[in-house]
């Protein structure tokens, strides 16, 4: 799976950003991040995107 934008132009590492959209992207970078069953990897290019496998 891959899912685009997941840096949101760098507003996602900023605390003082807190809009809604903002807020469940680094919702949903926290769940990939603590998810057992998936390997992810982080492309730190533009926007960002991230790289979900399932586990065996």
């Amino acid at each position: 799976i891959a899912v685009d934008n997941v840096l949101w132009d760098g507003q996602v590492a900023e605390a003082q950003f807190q809009d809604r959209s903002t807020r469940a992207i680094r919702d949903l970078n926290e769940k990939l991040h603590h998810d057992e069953r998936v390997t992810i990897s982080l492309v730190p290019i533009s926007d960002g995107l991230t790289l979900c496998m399932k586990r065996p």
